[in-house]
């Protein structure tokens, strides 16, 4: 079972509207505090927004914080001050696989499926999951634009981050557990 929940990284510590935030070890920057805070999170998008909400109106100085699902996946949130939150995802793929549930290969009465029923429900689910992941995708940013506002929230922060191109190369790296990748990108941004 992987992490259900929220790695945020911030100038500024949880404070007491974070009772539940536990800090994340790691021998980060002086000055910037990582933590994480556990939720059940599933296949509706109001819990994400709930949290980044609280993010932006506790966090002073600003946020970069992954939602996690089951550690295959995240929604990100940059929070800079003087700007508008942005979005983006970490191993969409994974993420989208919470929303868009693969078929089970039985019928009612628990009987396998014949190899082309099969075949028929796993093209079909592959048709859902690549619309839904372009649905996803047109909702936050991509690329180099991803990876400017990650170091516009690092320089925000006082940080000294990496050239766009090292820090898009973090936002597509893969790893068995999404909170790695998400590791590995704050190092990328001078944590």
């Amino acid at each position: 079972m992987g992490f259900f929940g929220h790695l945020v990284a911030s100038p500024a510590a949880p404070g007491p509207a974070f009772p539940e935030a536990e800090q994340e070890p790691g021998g980060w920057t002086q000055g910037l505090h990582v933590w994480r805070v556990p939720e059940r999170l599933g296949p509706e998008w109001e819990p994400f927004e709930a949290f980044v909400d609280r993010l932006v109106a506790e966090v002073p100085g600003g946020f970069l914080c992954a939602s996690i699902l089951d550690s295959d996946g995240a929604y990100v949130h940059v929070g800079t001050p003087g700007h508008d939150v942005e979005r983006f995802w970490l191993h969409l793929d994974g993420f989208v696989s919470h929303f868009v549930l693969p078929w089970a290969p039985f019928d009612e009465a628990g009987n396998p499926l014949p190899e082309e029923v099969a075949a028929e429900q796993d093209a079909e689910w592959e048709r859902m999951a690549a619309a839904y992941t372009e649905q996803v995708r047109a909702l936050g940013l991509t690329g180099d634009a991803a990876a400017e506002a990650c170091r516009d929230w690092a320089y925000a922060c006082g940080l000294e981050p990496a050239p766009v191109h090292v820090v898009r190369a973090a936002l597509e790296t893969r790893e068995l557990l999404v909170e790695d990748a998400f590791r590995r990108l704050l190092r990328t941004l001078g944590t």
